[in-house]
């Protein structure tokens, strides 16, 4: 019977790096006011074999997969970029599942980064050891602030030769100045400190590193991020600033974090929008399956989010009841039950990122950005406007006061802002992005309202049929109703508001 390894521990690391010479003095810290013991530790040898695509995807994405022996924490550390001095470092044990070899990757650090390797084999890329001098700073109240590391690394690359034939070696020396785990907030305390204590290490002669960490340096060019678009490609760069932003909220849901859902369906229908309004630009033919790709997996996505969306907003409503009004298990049905379907539209939607289609849109959009963005097919490449955007919210609302404002109608002039809301956003026309988000907030909570009434009617026949008291149903439906025609009022003067912005932007 296989063993079943333990589960991933995640942990905020925040640290600086710094280069120095192999004749610099280690720094004393005696006189820092925050500092009121350090306590040397014993030498320590790291031994650590890194992971990586053929393309070096991870190091592209300042993501560091390794196996490391030696030292408190050894095992399978996955660090993920979390700020600027930050990193979310994602440790497994050594110890793997019987019969699985001792350099396999552990599936469930694998599946974090699936959206950056996909199905692209993992293998080692480099090797450094470390010899490590450490001291623990600690503060008047006996916690530790943070550990001080001298490290002397030797580092090889996997398919560097020498001229003798053997592997490349390299060898230099670094400080590392990391914040304890219950000394690190990851807000700006943790800047404040690091830069006190940073103070010495420039005083002995240390500089900031010129490398994000150890790999990159060994790595080198292989390990750089692709360059950064020029300013005369706004479009571009909001595609790609997108495409980023999925790969991070891939990362959130996978580890089940709250609104991740949504953030990522969000996300997708950005990518979208961009895509089918600027395909000239952005090469894309009329054709593409890409669009269709994009609609099909926020669908998948949706499942889980309009139950999570629900299960919020009983609990909210049920919360600010009078108990004499809570009436039957209605708690149970609204709440537990959509807390149920969204652990189903979860694993559907997991299920999905980790199928070969989602693997081949996600391909599919870095050739897309990797697109020469010159020109399209010999042409010129098509002027940006806002104008035919917004008029599809004008003709959308029009149409819902020729039908009485219908849920339907006011659903598409949401639809129509939130694709005018992307579209000015690329463009910079921040006025009209802002008040088209007004509208689409306005009119979400709205066809929140919609589906949630939809629910209720649901569960109460539900309920009736198995003999329980409804009386609370109508009254969570009579709530919603009156916050459907909230917004329905409120719509009118928020169009206004955004005709002006249109009408100033195009000044």
């Amino acid at each position: 019977m296989l063993k079943k390894a333990p589960k991933p521990s995640r942990h905020l690391e925040v640290e600086r790096k710094f280069d120095v010479l192999e004749s610099t003095v280690s720094p004393s810290f005696e006189g820092i006011a925050a500092v009121a013991r350090v306590q040397t530790l014993p030498t320590q040898s790291l031994d650590a074999t890194y992971f990586d695509t053929p393309a070096h995807d991870l190091a592209r994405n300042r993501v560091t997969l390794r196996r490391r022996t030696g030292g408190h924490d050894a095992g399978w550390h996955l660090k993920l970029p979390s700020g600027p001095d930050a990193r979310t470092e994602i440790r497994a044990p050594l110890d793997t599942p019987d019969a699985a070899p001792a350099d396999t990757v552990p599936a469930d650090l694998r599946d974090v980064v699936l959206a950056i390797v996909r199905d692209r084999p993992l293998a080692p890329v480099a090797r450094i050891t470390t010899e490590r001098e450490s001291r623990v700073l600690y503060g008047a109240d006996g916690a530790a602030l943070a550990e001080f590391s001298n490290d002397h690394v030797i580092a090889w690359s996997v398919g560097s030769v020498g001229p003798d034939g053997a592997p490349e070696q390299q060898e230099w020396r670094e400080w590392e100045l990391e914040l304890s785990e219950n000394a690190a907030t990851g807000g700006d305390a943790d800047a404040e400190l690091l830069n006190r204590l940073s103070g010495r290490l420039f005083d002995a002669g240390a500089v900031p590193a010129g490398h994000g960490s150890k790999l990159a340096r060994v790595l080198g060019a292989a390990a750089q991020p692709p360059a950064a678009l020029a300013p005369e490609e706004p479009l571009r760069r909001a595609l790609v600033e997108q495409i980023g932003q999925l790969q991070v909220w891939d990362r959130a849901v996978r580890a089940d974090a709250a609104d991740s859902v949504h953030q990522m369906r969000v996300t997708t229908r950005k990518i979208r929008s961009l895509l089918r309004d600027y395909q000239e630009s952005f090469g894309v033919p009329e054709d593409t399956w890409i669009l269709d790709e994009l609609r099909e997996l926020a669908a998948v996505l949706g499942v889980a989010r309009d139950a999570e969306v629900l299960a919020q907003r009983y609990s909210a409503a049920l919360d600010q009841l009078e108990p004499d009004l809570l009436r039957g298990p209605v708690r149970e049905r609204l709440v537990d039950g959509a807390r149920a379907r969204y652990q189903t539209g979860l694993r559907r939607s997991l299920a999905a990122m980790r199928s070969q289609r989602y693997f081949r849109m996600l391909d599919t959009l870095d050739a897309i950005v990797a697109l020469e963005p010159a020109t399209v097919a010999g042409e010129e490449r098509a002027p940006v406007t806002i104008d035919s955007a917004y008029r599809k919210v004008r003709k959308a609302a029009k149409a819902a006061r020729a039908e009485q404002e219908n849920d339907d109608a006011l659903h598409l002039i949401r639809k129509r802002a939130k694709r005018l809301r992307y579209t000015a956003a690329a463009t910079a026309a921040g006025k009209v992005s802002e008040q088209a988000k007004v509208i689409q907030t306005l009119l979400g909570d709205h066809q929140d309202s919609v589906v949630s009434r939809e629910h209720l009617v649901h569960e109460a026949r539900a309920a009736h049929a198995a003999g329980e008291d409804t009386f609370t149903y109508g009254l969570l439906y009579q709530q919603e109703s009156d916050l459907a025609e909230r917004c329905r009022l409120q719509l009118e003067d928020a169009l206004g508001k955004l005709a002006d912005a249109v009408r100033k932007a195009g000044r």
